[in-house]
C-alpha cells in the first residue's frame, strides 16, 4: 500500500563461539526500513462525445480503468463523479432525477431526456486507490463532453477517438509522441466539412487531416489527424480538441478527450539544454572524457519523482535521421561518457518518468585529435579485455567497448570517426586478426555479463556491441563476421512484445547496424583460396547470412510493430545498409470501402515517434503519405534510397482490418550476400541488381487472402544501374532451398521509372502469411515459406525478399503452360533453350556475379521505361 513501511533485519552469517555464556550476544544485524511508493491509478472514461439525439440513453464506463501496483481480480478502486455545464454555475440537471451511479461501480448511466438540450455537459470522473493512513491520495480523472440535440433535426455526427498502438488506450498518451486521432462521421454525413479546434492545443486548426479527399484508400467520411508531440502542451492533464462539422447549413460538433502523461521538464529555463551541464575530464582522442549531470527536472504529474536518466551519444544516420547509443541508464543524474570521436560530438541526457514519457536535453563538445606519434594499433593492443571481464564491472566493460570502438575506428578509417580522422594505409592482416579477436572478446563479455531480459541493461550492451561491430565492419575479413550475426540473434531473441522497452526505435537501429556489419562484403580469407571448395565455402556462409538477416528483421519488425498506430505513420529504424518500417492498417466501417497503409524502408525513412519538432509545420498530414493504389510510383526526379510497400485491402477485408501491421525490411548492404549464395543458380546470362526486401505481416495478426486485383500488395524496388534495354522479371529466392524458387506463382513486373530508379512490381496471389518466429501460417490454399526476389509474390508468403533480375532479352524463348490450373492464373515460363545461349563467362571470384553490361554485339537503346515481355515464376508449393 502506499506509504507503508516495512522493517527488514538481516543477521549474516557469522561463526559462533560455543564456549562462550552468551552465543546471542556474538551476533551481528543489520535493519533496514523501505517505503512503499505507490503509483496513480489510471483513469479511463468511455461514452459518447459531442453531440448526440436527446432520444438516446447516454452511458458513462470508467470500469476500464486500473491500478499498476495491482491486478484487475484485487484492485480497489473508487470512482467519484461530477457533471459540469457549459453555461456554470447552473446545475447539469433540473430535477432529482440524475441517473444511476450505483448500480455498477464505474458506471454513471442517463436516460434519454435526462440532460437540457443545445448545452454542452462534461462529465469527469475521478478514480482513486487505497493508501496508508494520512498519506497523500492517489487519483487520476477523466473527461467526456456531451451536447444532446434534438432528434427531429438532421444534423451532421460522428465519433472521434484516439488511435493507439497494440497496448490499447487505457494509459495516457505521452507527450514526447505524436497523437493520432480518427473522426469516423455516419454515413449520411460523410461529405461534411470538419474543422479542428482546441482551447488547449490552438495550433490544431492549422492541420490538415488525411482523407479520402487526399488519398482514395481511405473511406469517405473518415478522417486520421495527427498532433505532433511538439504541439502537446506539457503542463496539462488532459486536452480536449473538437470537430466542428457542417454539411448543407447543418453543424455539428464530435469532440474527445484525451488523458496526457507529461513528460519532465526543466525548472531551470525556457530550454531542456539548460538541465544538463557538461564538464570536459579530458579533450583528447582516444582518452576524452565528459561528465554530464542532469539537474532541475522535475515531473508534475508524479509526485513520487522517481525519474530514470539515459545518457549517451547521439550520431545522425545517412538519411539524416538521429540515433541515440545508450551508454548509461539509470536513477542517477549523472554520467561520465567515453569513446568520443576527434571534432564535435552531441551528447544526450533523456529524463524519463515512471511512465515512459521522456524529454531529452542535448549539448555539444568538441574532442582534440591526438599527437603524431598516436598509434592506433599500439592502443588497442594494450587493452586487457579478459582482465576487465574478470573484474564483473559492466559498467566499465561498456565505457571500454565506447573507447575501444573509436580506436578501432581510428585503426582502420571506418566512418565513426576516430583518430585523426580517415587512415591512408589498409590495415594489415596482422591488424585485422587483432580487431577480431578484441572484439569478439569483449562482446562475449558483454552477453555474458549483462542481463539482456533488463530493458535497461539491454540497451546499453546492445548500443555498445553494434558500436563495435560498426567501427570493425570496415576492417575484419567475411571470415569473422559471424560474431555479430550471433550477437545480433542472442539480443533481438530477448526482446519482450514491447513491454518494458520504451521507444524501440533506437534499438532496433543498434540491431539494424549489428546485421549490417555481419553481411559479407567479399573480402575473406578463403578470397585467397581457388577452385569449387572455396566457391561452396562463400555460398554456403553467404546463405547462412541472409538467412540471420531474415530472422532478425523479422523479430525486429514484430517488435516495432507493438508500437505502430493505425492512421499514423511509419515505425521505421535501421542503418549500416539494414532498415526496417512498420505500418499499422486503419480499421474501416464500411463494407464496400478500401483501406491501405503504405511502408517505406530504407535511408531517408523517419519514424512517427522521432520527428523533429520544428517539423510540426511540414506534418500538417495526419499519416505518412499513402499513395493512390493505382499510381505508386514516385512523381519525383531524386533517384530513390528505400523500398517501399502498399497494401490494399478491399470490401469486406478492408472491414476487418484492424490489427494488421504490414512489415517491410530492406537491405540494400545485402547484394554481395545474395549475388555469393546465388552463384550457382543464376544463369550466366542473368544479373542481380539492388538489396534484399522482405515484406510480411506483424506477429499475432490473422492475414487476409489477398485477390491480387481489389486487394493486393505492390513493391517498389531501388534497381542501381538498372538497363532499361533488357528485359526484368521478379523472381523469388526460396528460403527453404536457399535457391531460386523453382514453383510457378503469378507476379507482375508492372514498370521501370529510369526517373526514380524505382521497380515496380505486384503482388496477384491468394494470401499471405504471418512473419513472425519464422513459421509459415497458412490462411488458403498451400503454404510456402518463400521470400520474393524483386516482388511480393508466394500463394502463402512468409517473408518477401526482394531484387531485380535481369536477363538478355535475346535468350528468352517464351514456353506456356500446356495444361493450366483454372484456379490460377496462366503465367508465361522462361527457359532459355542450350543452343541460344551466350558462352558462358569467366568465373567471378568468390561467386560474385558480373554487372549487366551490353556485349560487343549488342547496342544499347534508348533509356526507356520497360515492362518485360515475358516473367520468370512458377506455382506455389504445396507443404
Amino acid at each position: 500500500m502506499h506509504l507503508d513501511y516495512l522493517a527488514y533485519r538481516d543477521f549474516p552469517p557469522s561463526t559462533v563461539d560455543p564456549f562462550l555464556a552468551d552465543p546471542a550476544s556474538q551476533q551481528a544485524a543489520a535493519d533496514v526500513q523501505f517505503t512503499a511508493v505507490g503509483s496513480a491509478p489510471v483513469a479511463a472514461l468511455t461514452g459518447p462525445g459531442g453531440d448526440v439525439t436527446d432520444d438516446q440513453p447516454i452511458l458513462l464506463n470508467a470500469t476500464a480503468s486500473t491500478d499498476p501496483d495491482s491486478t484487475p481480480a484485487l484492485q480497489r478502486l473508487r470512482f467519484t463523479w461530477t457533471c459540469r455545464r457549459e453555461d456554470h454555475p447552473t446545475p447539469c440537471f433540473s430535477s432529482a432525477d440524475q441517473g444511476d451511479q450505483t448500480g455498477v461501480p464505474g458506471v454513471w448511466s442517463l436516460k434519454a431526456g435526462t440532460l437540457t438540450n443545445d448545452k454542452l455537459h462534461t462529465f469527469t470522473v475521478t478514480v482513486s486507490k487505497e493508501v496508508a493512513a494520512g498519506a497523500t491520495p492517489l487519483s487520476a480523472t477523466a473527461s467526456i463532453s456531451v451536447r444532446p440535440r434534438s432528434a427531429a433535426v438532421p444534423f451532421p455526427r460522428g465519433s472521434l477517438k484516439r488511435q493507439c498502438d497494440l497496448s490499447g488506450c487505457a494509459a495516457p498518451h505521452s507527450t514526447d509522441r505524436p497523437l493520432v486521432l480518427s473522426l469516423v462521421l455516419e454515413s449520411a454525413f460523410a461529405a461534411s466539412a470538419v474543422r479542428w479546434s482546441s482551447a488547449d492545443v490552438p495550433a490544431v486548426s492549422g492541420l490538415t487531416a488525411a482523407s479520402s479527399a487526399t488519398d482514395p484508400t481511405i473511406p469517405a467520411g473518415t478522417h486520421y489527424l495527427t498532433v505532433p508531440a511538439a504541439l502537446l502542451p506539457g503542463n496539462r492533464a488532459a486536452l480536449i480538441i473538437a470537430a466542428n462539422l457542417s454539411l448543407a447549413g447543418a453543424t455539428g460538433l464530435a469532440t474527445t478527450t484525451v488523458s496526457l502523461n507529461s513528460a519532465p521538464s526543466c525548472s531551470l529555463g525556457a530550454s531542456a539544454s539548460e538541465c544538463l551541464a557538461p564538464t570536459v575530464v579530458s579533450d583528447t582522442f582516444p582518452n576524452a572524457a565528459v561528465s554530464l549531470l542532469a539537474q532541475g527536472w522535475a515531473d508534475a504529474q508524479d509526485d513520487s519523482q522517481l525519474l530514470r536518466y539515459e545518457f549517451g551519444v547521439r550520431t545522425s544516420t545517412a538519411g539524416g535521421r538521429t540515433s541515440d547509443s545508450a551508454q548509461q541508464i539509470g536513477g542517477s543524474a549523472g554520467a561520465t561518457l567515453l569513446g568520443l570521436p576527434v571534432g564535435n560530438s552531441t551528447l544526450y541526457c533523456c529524463v524519463i518518468d515512471t511512465a515512459g514519457s521522456r524529454t531529452c536535453a542535448t549539448t555539444i563538445v568538441t574532442v582534440k585529435p591526438p599527437g603524431s606519434g598516436f598509434n592506433a594499433a599500439a592502443a588497442l593492443e594494450s587493452v586487457n579485455i579478459t582482465a576487465l571481464a574478470q573484474a564483473g564491472d559492466q559498467r566499465t566493460l561498456l565505457q571500454a567497448a565506447s573507447q575501444m570502438s573509436q580506436i578501432v575506428a581510428a585503426l582502420g578509417g571506418s566512418s565513426s570517426g576516430g583518430g585523426n580522422g580517415t587512415s591512408l594505409t589498409a590495415p594489415t592482416a596482422e591488424q585485422q586478426q587483432l580487431v577480431a579477436a578484441r572484439s569478439a572478446t569483449l562482446i562475449s563479455a558483454i552477453l555474458s555479463g549483462a542481463s539482456l531480459g533488463d530493458p535497461e541493461q539491454r540497451t546499453q550492451a546492445i548500443s555498445a556491441i553494434a558500436a563495435i561491430a560498426s567501427s570493425a565492419a570496415a576492417i575484419v575479413s567475411d571470415d569473422s563476421r559471424q560474431m555479430f550475426a550471433d550477437a545480433a540473434a542472442k539480443a533481438v531473441d530477448s526482446l519482450s512484445s514491447g513491454t518494458g522497452d520504451g521507444d524501440l526505435v533506437d534499438l532496433a537501429t543498434q540491431l539494424c547496424r549489428l546485421l549490417g556489419a555481419a553481411l559479407p562484403t567479399g573480402g575473406s580469407v578463403t578470397s585467397a583460396r581457388s577452385g569449387r571448395r572455396s566457391l561452396l565455402d562463400s555460398s554456403s556462409a553467404a546463405q547462412a547470412s541472409i538467412q540471420n538477416l531474415l530472422d532478425v528483421g523479422r523479430k525486429v519488425g514484430n517488435a516495432l510493430g507493438q508500437q505502430a498506430v493505425p492512421g499514423g505513420g511509419n515505425e521505421a529504424a535501421g542503418d549500416a545498409g539494414v532498415f526496417v518500417s512498420v505500418g499499422a492498417l486503419p480499421t474501416s466501417t464500411g463494407g464496400s470501402g478500401s483501406v491501405g497503409v503504405t511502408v517505406t524502408a530504407g535511408p531517408a525513412t523517419s519514424s512517427s515517434g522521432t520527428s523533429s519538432p520544428s517539423s510540426a509545420s511540414s506534418t500538417t498530414s495526419s499519416r505518412s503519405a499513402l499513395t493512390h493504389r493505382r499510381h505508386l510510383a514516385q512523381t519525383t526526379t531524386t533517384t530513390a534510397t528505400g523500398a517501399r510497400a502498399a497494401l490494399v485491402l478491399s470490401g469486406a477485408l478492408a472491414s476487418g482490418a484492424a490489427g494488421y501491421g504490414l512489415v517491410l525490411s530492406y537491405a540494400p548492404s545485402a547484394s554481395v550476400a545474395l549475388q555469393q549464395a546465388l552463384a550457382a543458380a543464376l544463369p550466366a546470362t542473368s544479373t542481380l541488381r539492388g538489396g534484399l526486401a522482405t515484406v510480411g505481416w506483424t506477429a499475432g495478426s490473422s492475414p487476409p487472402a489477398l485477390d491480387g486485383t481489389a486487394s493486393y500488395v505492390r513493391l517498389q524496388l531501388p534497381a542501381p544501374s538498372y538497363d532499361a534495354t533488357r528485359s526484368g522479371s521478379c523472381a523469388r529466392y526460396d528460403e527453404a532451398r536457399k535457391s531460386l524458387a523453382t514453383d510457378a506463382a503469378p507476379a507482375v513486373f508492372e514498370s521501370y521509372d529510369s526517373a526514380t530508379g524505382l521497380v515496380t512490381c505486384r503482388l496477384t496471389v491468394s494470401s499471405l502469411a504471418a512473419g513472425g518466429g519464422g513459421s509459415s501460417s497458412s490462411i488458403s490454399g498451400g503454404a510456402v515459406a518463400g521470400i520474393v526476389i524483386g516482388a511480393v509474390v508466394g500463394a502463402v508468403l512468409l517473408a518477401a525478399v526482394a531484387l531485380v533480375v535481369v536477363r538478355r532479352r535475346r535468350c528468352q524463348q517464351a514456353v506456356q503452360p500446356s495444361s493450366p490450373d483454372p484456379g490460377k492464373p496462366a503465367v508465361t515460363v522462361v527457359a532459355v533453350p542450350a543452343a541460344q545461349q551466350q558462352p558462358q563467362q569467366p568465373q567471378q571470384r568468390e561467386g560474385v556475379q558480373r554487372w549487366s553490361q551490353p556485349l560487343p554485339d549488342e547496342q544499347p537503346q534508348a533509356s526507356q521505361r520497360h515492362a518485360p515481355e515475358h516473367y520468370k515464376w512458377a506455382g506455389p508449393s504445396r507443404n
